[in-house]
């Protein structure tokens, strides 16, 4: 079963052949790129599943993230959507992210860079998301955690407790729901407009550091693709 883990034994086109690597947008086909063209390296030559695998961890993490942008942009135009899709796709974000630490940690990385994951610390930053709630949740199989932090952990991407905003950038915060009951027009342009002003930001309570930690998707993806990405450039150029 060896084969499958050299490079070498693959036959895969550039398709992005004579473009600057740095003229490739997108972080995960630039990375994909990035390692076709370098088939010789060691790493690439025994460790090339793991690799290709972490790549795809990167596609994933940009696709669910597009996801939340484009149902968040519809929402603020007015479409009328099932919420908790944004709900789905964090979770999937944040198991991505997870699989992302796990490939950090591995020992083929270590061959390159030990400690890898002090090279990634957004990620690290956002793992308790994927611990306490995405892979399991604490509140069904605890890890020492107290009720209080089960219960405010189960929360976290759970569209029927709450749904918490962060404003964007310039917007100043002028608005407020309405007062008393109000009709579906009123109720469904304030919606509208609390998707146009803000993002959907998911919140998880760290017991372990005694911190709330917030996770804007729309705002905290670009740094947490530019860490994944800097990272498997050092391991597939390695020798």
């Amino acid at each position: 079963m060896k084969i499958f883990k050299d490079i070498g034994n693959f036959n895969a086109s550039d398709p992005h052949a004579g473009i600057e690597l740095e003229q490739i947008p997108v972080l995960w086909q630039r990375a994909r790129s990035l390692m076709l063209r370098n088939r010789t390296k060691p790493l690439l030559r025994e460790g090339f599943l793991n690799i290709v695998g972490a790549i795809e961890m990167l596609a994933g993490l940009e696709y669910h993230h597009d996801n939340i942008v484009r149902l968040s942009d519809d929402l603020a135009a007015g479409a009328v959507l099932d919420e908790t899709w944004l709900y789905h796709e964090a979770v999937a974000y944040v198991n991505r992210l997870g699989q992302f630490h796990y490939f950090a940690k591995s020992s083929l990385v270590a061959k390159a860079v030990p400690n890898a994951t002090a090279t990634i610390p957004t990620i690290e930053k956002f793992l308790p998301f994927r611990m306490k709630h995405a892979a399991h949740r604490s509140i069904d199989v605890p890890r020492g955690e107290s009720g209080d932090a089960q219960i405010l952990q189960a929360m976290s991407f759970t569209r029927s407790t709450s749904r918490m905003m962060t404003l964007k950038p310039g917007v100043l915060d002028l608005w407020s729901p309405p007062n008393g009951v109000a009709d579906a027009v009123v109720m469904a342009e304030f919606r509208q407009r609390q998707w146009r002003d803000s993002y959907l930001t998911f919140q998880l309570y760290d017991e372990g550091h005694n911190v709330h930690l917030k996770l804007v998707v729309q705002t905290d993806h670009p740094q947490v693709c530019s860490e994944a990405f800097g990272l498997l450039a050092t391991v597939i150029l390695w020798e």
